[in-house]
């Protein structure tokens, strides 16, 4: 997703909200394309170390005409086309249906 931060960065950045006793709040988006289970078992190791106050984990949402929706499109990894069934929050899990699976991922 070309964020262009570190594990380290990540990593001061927590500490530092800790120290000045503000809340934390970590959003790590799972289903990028390129990410494999391997890269999300250690999402999941960095959110236990870095210890956030609140977390969320949401499942790449395709976006049309998005880099991320063009590639997808481009390498006919859509399952459906019924968007309404996407998931855009943690929330919404009620007869959800994949709408793409990624190089690493279905």
């Amino acid at each position: 997703m070309e964020k262009r931060k570190t594990v380290a960065h990540i990593k001061k950045a927590f500490k530092a909200t800790r120290d000045a006793d503000i809340l934390s709040y970590a959003l790590c988006m799972v289903g990028n394309i390129g990410e494999g289970w391997e890269e999300v078992k250690k999402t999941a190791e960095l959110i236990r170390e870095i210890g956030p106050d609140l977390f969320s984990c949401p499942i790449m949402n395709l976006y049309p005409e998005s880099e991320n929706y063009r590639t997808c499109r481009d390498n006919g990894w859509f399952r459906h086309s019924e968007w309404g069934f996407s998931v855009p929050s943690i929330l919404k899990t009620r007869d959800y249906k994949l709408v793409s699976v990624t190089n690493r991922m279905n």
